[in-house]
């Protein structure tokens, strides 16, 4: 719902839009929960089997444990704002994924330390790297009986990521997981002990954790000084390699994408999801260090990289379009460059028309905090009318229009038909609403019979559809073959 709010105001250098993207079941929501816990935003760590995760709020997600749609929150971490976008781990709201990945800067890809790299990982890796998207690999549940880490970062170099190396070394004590070592500046994290962090060569390690810990750290250097000469020089000449120097080097590749970070941890172990928020801020690029995406004009042509200011002109891309129960229409958008002001006009160019933006809010899950306006490296919700998915916001005087947002064929269908004609109005208002927000959701009504043909993505897509017209709108439908 929304709330008036004064957020801090953040320059583009201190802001990291992210989005945390998985298979399913790989610890996805769990990991979101516990960076809002540390970031403060909340007093327990939510559950997805309990239903009390923040960006999990829809009543079928907390009831089948599954994220169904993109949700966006907000947090400062260390001095950072953190926009971060948790999707759906089914390949069946795959569409919210691809959506994301158009106005990300970086990505934090979960995988399962047991089950490793699967089908959907391989989509979703292939689909960051198309888009030129720096990422970063966390490899979760290191707390569950067979993790395997390095088999894992193995399994990932062989089949996706060339360049993916190991930022971190988990710490075993037999079959137990009991810390990390940091590659980078060679220090070793013991859980539940009270000190900070000690160096690698005091540290009282079992023979395989450091044998392990020695071996990832020399594939590091050596991946790192094939990137950056300072580190190569060192390299080359056996020189010792400052901690600092070699972050550095390490940030810049992964923000070139010629490094793919890999780190360990659970979702439910503070300390490793500290180390990962840690790492979203050092290794992901700021707005200002992103790449933006390329538009063309009205009449076809392809128009000079943008530049991120908060001058004009003003540049923005509504990924996203949803539907409140009031039935206020708001658009997600992402500002790459310029300012947004509420109760201002802005074009947008792919329409060719003038848009009245009523009121602009951060968005936090299902709630949103109003905003005066809105600078470039912000992720918007936009109160007003006219926007679809795909719509390009620009000025006037400097059109632009971005890449369209890519629709999915349908691969399924089913009827749905009311108990009563009375309600074909509000189930007919229900799915208008549903697919405003659902692109990959195609609606056909029979006029003759009060039907209406749905079709999507899957199964399960089609029947969180039916569910949430009767728990989210009080409706009462038969569905069945078209």
């Amino acid at each position: 719902m929304p709330s008036s709010s004064n957020p801090p105001v953040f320059e583009m250098e201190a802001i990291r839009n992210i989005g945390v993207l998985a298979h399913v079941d790989a610890g996805k929501t769990s990991i979101t929960e516990k960076m809002l816990f540390l970031a403060g935003l909340k007093r327990e760590t939510g559950a997805v089997d309990e239903g009390t995760t923040a960006t999990d709020y829809l009543a079928v997600e907390r009831l089948h444990g599954i994220t169904v749609k993109s949700a966006a929150v907000r947090f400062d971490w260390k001095g950072r704002a953190i926009h971060l976008i948790d999707t759906p781990g089914h390949v069946d709201f795959g569409n919210e994924v691809d959506r994301a990945l158009r106005i990300l800067d970086g990505a934090v890809i979960a995988l399962c330390a047991v089950s490793g790299v699967q089908a959907r990982t391989e989509v979703i890796s292939k689909a960051s790297a198309a888009r030129k998207l720096p990422r970063l690999y966390f490899i979760n549940k290191m707390d569950r009986s067979g993790a395997d880490f390095l088999g894992v970062v193995t399994d990932l170099k062989a089949s996706l990521e060339s360049d993916a190396v190991a930022f971190q070394c988990p710490v075993f004590e037999g079959q137990r997981w009991v810390g990390i070592v940091d590659l980078l500046g060679m220090v070793v994290w013991r859980f539940g002990a009270e000190y900070a962090g000690i160096p690698f060569d005091q540290a009282e390690l079992p023979a395989a954790s450091r044998e392990a810990a020695l071996a990832a750290r020399a594939l590091l250097l050596e991946k790192v000084a094939e990137r950056d000469e300072e580190i190569l020089g060192l390299y080359a000449s056996d020189k010792p390699v400052p901690p600092e120097s070699l972050a550095r080097a390490a940030a810049a590749a992964t923000k070139a994408c010629l490094l793919v970070p890999v780190l360990c941890g659970s979702a439910f172990v503070d300390s490793s999801i500290t180390f990962l928020l840690d790492a979203v801020t050092a290794f992901l690029p700021s707005p200002a260090e992103a790449s933006l995406p390329s538009g063309i004009d009205l009449h076809g042509h392809i128009l000079p990289p943008m530049k991120a200011s908060a001058d004009p002109p003003l540049a923005a891309f509504v990924f996203k379009t949803m539907r409140d129960s009031a039935g206020d229409n708001y658009a997600w958008t992402r500002i790459w460059s310029g300012t947004l002001v509420a109760g201002r006009k802005v074009f947008e160019a792919r329409s060719s028309k003038d848009i009245a933006i009523k009121k602009i809010f951060g968005i936090h899950a299902e709630s949103l905090m109003e905003l005066k306006e809105a600078g470039p490296g912000e992720v918007v919700a936009l109160k007003t009318q006219g926007l679809e998915p795909g719509a390009s916001l620009c000025d006037r005087a400097f059109p632009v229009v971005f890449e369209a947002l890519e629709i999915p064929i349908p691969v399924v269908s089913l009827v749905m038909e009311p108990s009563s004609l009375e309600d074909v109005a509000a189930i007919r208002e229900a799915l208008e609403s549903l697919a405003l927000e659902d692109l990959s959701l195609l609606v056909r009504e029979e006029k003759e019979t009060g039907r209406f043909e749905v079709s999507g993505q899957g199964e399960l897509h089609l029947d969180i559809v039916a569910e949430r017209l009767k728990r989210e709108f009080g409706l009462r439908i038969r569905t069945g073959n078209p």
